[in-house]
């Protein structure tokens, strides 16, 4: 995973738009399946809520043998996500 930082200009931090996905009602799943992201559980084809928790900063990934909790995401990511919660991305901050 790349390493953002608030310098970045195609970046953002990623905490106003975990709680726009907490306020939206909808669980990660749902969330992360209309994100496009997904994965097969079962021989069905579920959103990976996994991948939207380590997107959003509330689940920690390992990067060089280190666990770490995602600051930023690529603008164009958190743009996914927006629409996928029904959220402005504007009224988000993004």
């Amino acid at each position: 995973m790349p390493n953002y930082n608030s310098e970045s200009l195609n970046c953002v931090p990623v905490q106003p738009l975990a709680d726009a996905v907490l306020r939206s009602g909808m669980s990660f799943s749902e969330a992360a399946f209309r994100c496009g992201w997904t994965r097969e559980h079962r021989n069905r084809i579920v959103g990976d809520a996994t991948r939207l928790k380590r997107r959003l900063g509330l689940s920690e990934y390992t990067s060089r043998g280190r666990k770490r909790k995602q600051e930023y995401i690529s603008y164009e990511n958190a743009v996914i996500i927006c629409k996928a919660v029904n959220a402005d991305p504007f009224e988000v901050g993004i």
